[in-house]
């Protein structure tokens, strides 16, 4: 019998079945129509049934393309949740980033890495090389970025589809589901073509326009704007912004997106001929899609059913800080500020001028402990003279900023460090530096939680400033211990509804198609109802005509009459 078949007879989760078993004891022993021997026979096979449902979860594939460690560990997390309710989950990762050997988890049944037979382009872009320097924040914006972006997927997606040893190993291994990332169309094909059904996305940074745009979902240009290319004034913008944001709407809906989905288009049909759907066809298709958002401190916006928010679902007590930071802690009297840039943007990749902006700023607050997080520990020769600076490759940051004594946090706003710290209420000085992270900063702005600085115009001033401001104004602080508790309170645990959608989802492969937009399967031309507006216009300019002329028609002739009586 199929797994999804059982779902209809059991509940899947382990502490059901064995409420199952208790409820068969308590009914068979009341019962009179059996012996001993026969009730003993029927409890044995109740209980076996039950461990042997138990034990045969589903078995999941979750795929993942390697951006950074961050996502990585993201996804990581969502496979030991699974694993941790009994499912056997397989992990792939396309290995655009092949400098993370992490991979998230050590609870997977098994881990394959696709890795480039040559050098992956993906670490060509800015934010790799250059993260504190680049003016280019928004690489689909720019033409190089864009093209390093393309040729990545192009790359990873034609040598995935000629690896033989890959696709045995996807068709068969029986997948009940498949759980991947939506930066890229290809492995949807990729699904397709190994008959893995049904599907599932989950987005680690927010909503792009690229997912809006391929599951029809309404996306006007006057309030919303792409996560990757965001206005200063987030979704209260000005007229000029309002303009900018039309203009880059148009050219990403109508030129950029079509163009990406295409590109990955020619691929398969290259490899298999027309006869293969489209890869936005089968994007749309996915039954639902996991945001990495709360509803309660993104920006709100128009949905579909399909988009499922679980925003914070890898946040939990703290927990612990270990005896060293403790201690560190608890030399100065007015606590300590968190510094860190993620996993991505190294400190040995930081301006030394910036370097020092930074370490005027730290010992102008000499009652304060800083905690940065510095890939270069060894190199203390900037560090002369400054005492409340601790430095750490590597720094117990949940638990860090769970400590009441942790006053801010100084941060590049990725999404993951962002919602520690709301889970935490730290108010934060943001710092982006590239893609998903200027959206995140809007954030900041739009909830009050702390003050933003452009990255490009970090001076010695404004930061010290700033930072001055968030410690010390009690508004941002309130502000961020209010959005900690409506958090912590709000009613949709993120874990639960993580595991019941995607168990209902295998119980139900099909359910993507209640759900789908009719948006999907119009053109530009009737979703924005051109075909209507245009003819409308043409009546209605048509009949003004003619009533003009008919209007100088009538006019003529009184003024002829009027010639005519005064010549009489």
């Amino acid at each position: 019998m199929y797994f999804s078949d059982l779902l209809l007879i059991f509940p899947l989760r382990a502490e059901h079945s064995q409420q199952i078993v208790k409820e068969s004891f308590s009914l068979l022993s009341r019962s009179e129509h059996f012996s001993n021997a026969k009730r003993m026979i029927v409890r044995l096979i109740v209980i076996a049934w039950s461990l042997l449902f138990v034990s045969h979860g589903l078995k999941i594939l979750v795929y993942q393309t390697a951006l950074s460690r961050s996502h990585l560990m993201y996804s990581g997390g969502l496979v030991d949740i699974l694993v941790d309710a009994r499912h056997e989950v397989h992990k792939l990762i396309a290995n655009w980033n092949p400098t993370i050997s992490d991979n998230g988890t050590k609870k997977a049944t098994s881990v394959y890495r696709f890795t480039l037979s040559k050098p992956s382009p993906w670490l060509k872009i800015n934010h790799f090389s250059e993260p504190f320097e680049a003016k280019v924040i928004n690489y689909h914006m720019d033409s190089r970025e864009a093209a390093l972006h393309w040729q990545t997927i192009a790359e990873f997606c034609k040598e995935m589809l000629a690896d033989e040893k890959l696709l045995h190993w996807l068709q068969n291994s029986n997948f009940d589901i498949a759980i991947s990332t939506t930066y890229d169309f290809c492995v949807f094909g990729l699904f397709h073509v190994a008959k893995i059904k049904p599907v599932i996305g989950f987005l680690v940074t927010p909503i792009s326009d690229i997912v809006l745009y391929a599951l029809g979902i309404s996306n006007p240009a006057s309030y919303t704007q792409d996560s990757f290319y965001p206005s200063d004034n987030g979704d209260q913008m000005t007229y000029l912004q309002r303009v900018n944001n039309l203009y880059t709407r148009t050219l990403m809906q109508q030129i950029y997106i079509p163009r990406f989905i295409a590109m990955q288009d020619e691929i398969f049909h290259g490899k298999f001929g027309k006869r293969m759907p489209s890869l936005q066809t089968l994007f749309s298709q996915m039954s639902y899609i996991f945001v990495n958002a709360h509803p309660l401190v993104d920006y709100p916006r128009p949905l579909s059913h399909k988009l499922i928010f679980i925003g914070g679902i890898q946040l939990n007590d703290a927990g612990q800080l270990p005896q060293e930071f403790d201690r560190v802690l608890s030399m100065r009297p007015d606590g300590a500020v968190l510094v860190s840039f993620g996993s991505t943007a190294l400190t040995s990749k930081m301006p030394k001028n910036l370097k020092r902006i930074f370490l005027e700023v730290f010992a102008a607050f000499p009652q304060l402990t800083f905690f940065w997080k510095f890939d270069e520990p060894h190199d203390k020769s900037s560090f002369t003279n400054i005492s409340n600076v601790y430095m750490a490759k590597w720094l117990p940051q949940k638990q860090l900023l769970g400590d009441k004594r942790m006053k801010a946090f100084i941060t590049h706003v990725g999404l993951n460090s962002l919602m520690e710290s709301i889970h935490e209420g730290v108010p934060l000085v943001g710092i982006p530096l590239f893609a998903d992270q200027l959206h995140n900063a809007g954030i900041i702005r739009k909830r009050q939680i702390g003050i933003v600085i452009d990255k490009r115009n970090i001076t010695v001033e404004n930061l010290r400033n700033s930072l001055n401001d968030v410690l010390y104004n009690d508004r941002y602080r309130q502000t961020a211990k209010m959005l900690s508790a409506m958090i912590r309170k709000n009613p949709n645990n993120p874990t639960k509804t993580f595991l019941k959608y995607v168990e209902f989802t295998a119980q139900f492969p099909n359910v993507g198609e209640y759900l789908q937009l009719q948006s999907t399967n119009l053109s530009s031309v009737e979703y924005f109802c051109i075909d209507i507006i245009v003819p409308f216009i043409f009546i209605a300019i048509t009949l003004l005509y003619f009533c003009f002329k008919a209007l100088l028609i009538i006019l003529a002739k009184c003024m002829q009459r009027e010639a005519k009586d005064k010549f009489e």
